[in-house]
């Protein structure tokens, strides 16, 4: 039984519903996407010492806006304008950025605010000048959570919906039209707000057949969306949404919400950390340098615990249908539920079941277990087109899911990460070569339990090699400007690779 302390804290939390997005288009294949998160940080023109409140808020951080708003009430100053860099700005950044580089990576941690220090001439000792600097509506600084569109021909898939996707809506209207389009399917990556908490937002992008019955009527969806996440946060969605994950044997609504059919991955693999033979010890570049980062800091457990899922994570599915290998307890080959608009002829997905329907009949819950022949889950989009399902660590013992999207050239997307298995990244490689790789890096080269930093994102996208790489979940004390600088210099001393951090709105083409 949960307790009611936590109960109305689970309520309180899910309540926050100011949601939203990212998005853009063009012709053939391509994806766009917006970055995330916010923390604190300490902003000094001296290496920094970033503490962390919480990673799932926007930039510009509130705290930070009314701090700035008392320093600058304090010191009898209205609200600056920006300047443009003088010429000596200019060649002063760019002589402190090439010294910076000149050491490789190591030295990431001293990029400060001295860009817009510079823009800013007339602030001083702002609590946060990227936080000052994101009130401008232009600003690359300003940063809603994560979500990626991804498009190839007339086909739409959406990564992640968080609790700012509403507003990234609104704010990209005029380059795309969400209302136009059919989205195909909505990839959930974990059970946060970031990712999650604008997914009742949905019913605005989908239509309704309005039906007459008698006096009164009922709504029936045209084109229900199928959602993909792990049983973690399908846990969360009855906990927080119950009115859109009840079991229906028939999609009739009589008030317009979110029509979904939930295609549940129940492998353990998606839903708790599992040992490995292979330790992150043996994951090297060719000059012996290690790449996977140690998880001292994200804390240990006992061998228990990595082999446990709590019962709330757990999807009491009790039509037998329980193993990872399409079989039923009895051995017997699963029935898939007739006439279901899922099943795509290819995909293996079972009807969920319980005491009230055992015969399988619901139309809007199901367990999804379609694997390649590495044992990684996927699914397709654009008839043939493979998204492969990943996961990797994200904080103690919470999985994150990750995806590899595209047959010809291929985009990964790992957000929310702290560890990425030396498996995984073994399977990253073995499908072939990366041409977009899109990667979480929340500080320059401070550890956090739950997220990589830019130094160690860096050291990965070495050891995958993609083409371009694009860093994203940047807190306040990554300042886009000069970090941006920073990067393409180090592009240089890496040709084949271009990096670059993401920004609200940011439009990719590939050919998938």
């Amino acid at each position: 039984m949960r307790k009611k302390g936590k109960y109305k804290e689970e309520r309180r939390e899910h309540t926050l519903r100011k949601h939203t997005y990212n998005a853009y288009t063009t012709p053939e294949s391509h994806f766009t996407l917006r970055s995330s998160y916010q923390m604190s940080g300490r902003e000094s023109c001296a290496p920094r010492r970033v503490k962390s409140t919480g990673s799932s808020s926007s930039t510009p951080k509130l705290s930070h806006i009314f701090k700035n708003s008392k320093i600058l009430s304090n010191q009898n100053k209205g609200e600056p304008q920006s300047s443009e860099l003088r010429q000596e700005d200019i060649n002063h950044i760019d002589k402190f950025v090439d010294e910076l580089v000149s050491h490789d990576i190591e030295c990431i941690d001293q990029l400060n605010d001295l860009y817009l220090r510079r823009r800013y001439p007339d602030c001083h000792d702002l609590k946060c000048y990227t936080c000052y600097d994101a009130l401008d509506g232009n600003s690359k600084n300003k940063r809603n959570n994560i979500s990626v569109l991804v498009k190839s021909n007339d086909s739409y898939v959406l990564i992640d919906v968080g609790k700012t996707f509403r507003d990234s809506l609104l704010r990209n209207k005029d380059k795309i039209n969400f209302y136009e389009i059919k989205l195909d399917s909505v990839l959930i990556s974990h059970s946060h707000t970031d990712a999650l908490n604008g997914i009742d937002d949905l019913r605005d992008l989908q239509e309704y057949n309005k039906i007459y019955n008698g006096d009164s009527y009922y709504y029936t969806p045209k084109n229900p969306i199928d959602i993909y996440l792990n049983a973690i946060s399908y846990e969360r969605l009855r906990n927080g949404y119950e009115y859109l994950v009840m079991k229906r044997k028939e999609n009739i609504f009589f008030s317009k919400i979110a029509a979904l059919n939930l295609l549940v991955i129940k492998d353990e693999k998606y839903n708790k950390l599992i040992l490995e033979e292979k330790t992150a010890n043996q994951i090297k570049d060719d000059d012996g340098t290690l790449l996977i980062p140690k998880q001292d800091h994200i804390g240990t457990t006992n061998s228990t615990q990595k082999n446990q899922i709590d019962d709330r994570n757990k999807i009491k599915n009790k039509g037998g249908y329980d193993d990872d290998e399409g079989r039923n307890s009895k051995g017997k080959e699963k029935e898939h539920p007739k006439g279901d608009p899922l099943l795509n002829n290819d995909a293996d997905v079972d009807a969920e079941a319980d005491a009230d329907d055992d015969d399988g009949t619901c139309v809007n819950i199901h367990t999804y277990n379609k694997k390649d022949e590495y044992g990684y889950v996927y699914t397709k989009f654009d008839k043939n087109k493979r998204i492969r399902f990943i996961p990797f660590q994200h904080g103690r013992n919470y999985i994150c899911v990750g995806y590899i999207i595209g047959e010809n050239e291929k985009l990964v997307y790992i957000s929310d990460c702290c560890y990425i298995p030396p498996n995984v990244l073994e399977y990253i490689k073995k499908i072939g070569s990366t041409e977009v790789l899109v990667i979480d890096a929340l500080y320059y080269k401070a550890k956090h339990y739950s997220h990589f930093s830019l130094h160690e994102s860096i050291k990965i996208a070495l050891h995958i090699k993609p083409k371009k790489v694009y860093f994203i979940g940047m807190s306040c004390a990554v300042e886009h400007n000069i970090t941006n600088l920073f990067l393409k210099k180090l592009s240089n001393k890496y040709p084949d690779i271009s990096f670059s951090l993401a920004h609200d709105g940011l439009f990719v083409p590939i050919n998938f």
